[in-house]
């Protein structure tokens, strides 16, 4: 097969065709497609825990204290003695026979399944991988592998349906100081958050019906559980609080439930500061005071099994809702493996991660609702944010076009100050016209901060209105 430019001399390489015939062959163009998750400890020990969570809670994305206030503490304190817990807590749910930690046994698999259904409808011209942002395999040796392989276009596909600035963000900031430091940088392509599509939320209400059908008797509530962020993010503009709401309100509307039989908590929650509540551990707990003796909890947030799914809620959580007087505890676990068809559509993280792909690459592009760079994707909505930016702007015109006719009216009704014909005639003293350029402007300023902002940026007030 001969692609583009490229003779093929040997399988997977070859020979460019306007070089030398002593030119060494080049990788074959492919397209790549690298998955993204969280990262996992190379083993359970203190100082394998130590370097994971070094790197973790150093990272300005999850901890943004300045330097001088949180390294002391981290590498004195919780350095010190959070490797033992956390150790302890991966020891509980360590895949033995791979030696490795369970989210790292389900991403390999999970690409293995994407990668055997790319290869069905594209032979060997995508390469599939997976990264870890934090431990191994890394971002960076993973995305230099790719290229090495021929890789001229990859998709980078962080594994978060909800977008979040300390896992979405944080996985792109460590893709793109790689490419910084590639003297050849391949075309890259990131996907956004997946948590209002169609494939996403008919895997988690399969999963839930299929929990609800096997259960002897019927969960009262489902509690929705979430990766808790700080309140501060949702107040400096993070979306993730939001996304979060809305998967679970998208997720009812599929089961066709009424509003009180599923509720959204959030977990993982440490430290002085406050968090997105209300908190998981204390909401089931609170459920089982009101009388519920029967609840389940699923994780939308998660693509796969981790310490957060497997320890946190199969057993701290449980813990709390038993001990309130709760009697039964069900946990629907993270859909990681295809089953069968549910409304048309294939279920498992899976499948659906493999229909984002193709959506994302070969076909039309994921839908780019919340950014103003998505514009370029669908001319329709390019079209619609110029008529909204043209009607905004011609509203702010408006504005202060009324507000300068009542100053000026208010500055003719007012006696200023006399003129000089006025004191030599003896006459009333006539009302000179405002200066409007001293007078006007930081008037409309005050009055209107957003327009006065404006105005002063874009300098609307011209000169033939002073």
């Amino acid at each position: 097969m001969t692609s583009a430019g490229v003779e093929q001399d040997q399988p997977g390489k070859g020979r460019l065709a306007h070089a030398a015939a002593d030119h060494p062959p080049v990788a074959k163009p492919k397209i790549g497609i690298l998955l993204a998750n969280l990262g996992t400890p190379d083993a359970t020990d203190y100082w394998s825990m130590r370097r994971y969570l070094n790197e973790f809670l150093s990272d300005k994305r999850v901890v943004d204290y300045p330097d001088w206030k949180w390294q002391p503490l981290l590498q004195l304190i919780i350095l010190t003695k959070r490797p033992f817990s956390s150790g302890k807590a991966y020891r509980g749910i360590w895949n033995t026979e791979n030696d490795e930690s369970p989210l790292l046994t389900i991403t390999r698999q999970q690409t293995h399944k994407i990668a055997e259904g790319l290869e069905a409808l594209y032979g060997n011209e995508v390469v599939v991988d997976f990264c870890m942002r934090y431990g191994n395999p890394s971002t960076d040796s993973v995305l230099r592998r790719m290229q090495a392989q021929g890789c001229e276009r990859i998709l980078f596909f962080p594994l978060y349906p909800q977008y979040a600035s300390p896992t979405t963000a944080t996985a792109n900031d460590q893709a793109f100081r790689t490419l910084m430091t590639l003297k050849w940088q391949p075309a890259f392509r990131t996907v956004p958050a997946y948590f209002d599509e169609p494939a996403y939320l008919d895997a988690l209400a399969a999963s839930v019906e299929e929990a609800y059908a096997a259960a002897e008797s019927r969960p009262e509530v489902l509690v929705a559980s979430y990766h808790g962020v700080p309140k501060r993010y949702l107040m400096e503009g993070d979306p993730y609080h939001c996304q979060c709401q809305k998967t679970t309100r998208l997720l009812k509307e599929r089961l066709g439930w009424p509003d009180d039989a599923i509720v959204t908590a959030f977990q993982s929650q440490f430290g002085p500061e406050e968090w997105v509540g209300p908190a998981t551990v204390e909401h089931v707990a609170e459920l089982a005071r009101r009388g519920h003796k029967h609840i389940a909890v699923v994780s939308p947030a998660f693509s796969a099994d981790c310490v957060e799914t497997l320890e946190e809620i199969e057993e701290e959580i449980k813990e709390s809702f038993l001990a309130a007087g709760g009697e039964r505890f069900t946990y629907i676990p993270v859909p990681e493996r295809p089953r069968r068809p549910y409304r048309r559509a294939d279920r498992g993280h899976s499948a659906r991660t493999l229909r984002l792909v193709l959506r994302a690459v070969f076909s039309r592009p994921i839908r780019w609702r919340t950014t103003k760079r998505a514009a370029c994707w669908q001319p329709s909505l390019l079209i619609s944010c110029v008529v909204t930016v043209a009607q905004r702007r011609m509203r702010e015109r408006l504005a202060l076009r009324y507000f300068h006719g009542c100053l000026a009216r208010a500055g003719r009704a007012t006696r200023l100050w006399p003129t000089s014909s006025s004191r030599n005639s003896g006459t009333e003293p006539r009302v000179p016209v405002m200066n409007r350029r001293c007078m006007c402007r930081p008037v409309l300023a005050s009055m209107w901060p957003v327009t006065g902002a404006v105005m002063k940026r874009n300098r609307v007030i011209s000169s033939s209105w002073t």
